[in-house]
């Protein structure tokens, strides 16, 4: 859609014209564990040992997306619902038929 304006005229940008600068505010600890199906409390426990970073936001310790990946990378984490096996279903499928 096009606006008629004069030359000069200020325009506010349009919701499809802004774009977020960064990603949300990352996960909280009971999020996080969730998402990677581990125990709240041993995820806890990492926080309160410095081994996962988290930073306050909102009133919640939040752990910031960069973090969940490196956390990820670091110990090979799956995401919940990921396959863990690695089996090619495709392979299976072939072998089955006569």
């Amino acid at each position: 859609m096009t606006i008629n304006t004069p030359p000069g005229t200020l325009v506010p940008p349009t919701a499809q014209d802004k774009k977020r600068r960064r990603q949300g505010a990352g996960f909280t600890i009971p999020a996080f564990a969730n998402l990677f199906n581990l125990p709240v409390g041993q995820v806890r426990r990492a926080v309160k040992n410095g081994e996962i970073i988290t930073v306050p936001f909102a009133g919640r310790d939040r752990i910031p997306p960069a973090e969940v990946e490196r956390i990820r990378k670091l110990f090979g984490l799956k995401l919940t619902g990921e396959s863990s096996h690695g089996v090619d279903n495709e392979s299976e499928e072939q072998e089955q038929q006569p």
